[in-house]
């Protein structure tokens, strides 16, 4: 699949790319640093929703379970202050 992106270039659309970044050279510490005091990180096929430094388990879970994962993202939808995108890990 081809990555499409809406709004390219906003903070949010940065703010992903980064999220990603950080998640692939697995620094929990830096993936926790990115959401706000309110964020949450939700994983919708464990259904969970983690918040604070709990956020940062869903980085070294997928590390320890699969330490050669990888994310691809292909598409990134941000309207305003929302954002949807769809991706995969292998």
């Amino acid at each position: 699949m081809k990555a499409s992106v809406i709004n390219t270039n906003s903070e949010n659309e940065k703010l992903i790319r980064e999220l990603y970044r950080v998640a692939e050279i697995q620094d929990s510490r830096a993936f926790i640093d990115l959401f706000t005091e309110d964020g949450y990180f939700w994983d919708v096929s464990g259904g969970t929703k983690y918040y604070g430094e709990d956020i940062g388990k869903t980085v070294d879970v997928y590390a320890t379970a699969f330490p050669d994962m990888h994310r691809e993202l292909y598409e990134l939808y941000v309207l305003e202050d929302e954002i949807l995108w769809l991706w995969s890990y292998h």
